[in-house]
């Protein structure tokens, strides 16, 4: 699980360096983004993951780009199944 964890943090932080790599505009060059999930069952689309990749303008006002489950793992190489809830069983071997 705490792999898991680091792998989806240590993916987070390529793709934000990325982005950050590719702005060419100073106040670009710090930029904070953040990424919305609502899992299937929550948000408007309920038959399916929602995303929004969310950045910001110079004044810090929110700017979200919305994208689908296929987007999304397109866009950002994330594997969707590094978002579902993790489930602990105990081992049968113990």
């Amino acid at each position: 699980m705490r792999q898991r964890a680091a792998s989806l943090i240590l993916k987070g932080w390529s793709v934000f360096k990325e982005i950050n790599e590719e702005a060419h505009e100073p106040e670009d060059e710090k930029q904070l983004i953040w990424i919305d999930h609502w899992p299937k069952g929550m948000g408007l689309r309920n038959w399916e993951h929602e995303f929004a990749l969310v950045k910001f303008t110079s004044s810090l006002e929110p700017v979200w780009y919305h994208m689908t489950e296929d987007q999304f793992q397109n866009e950002l190489g994330i594997d969707i199944r590094w978002l579902e809830p993790l489930s602990l069983e105990k081992n049968s071997d113990a």
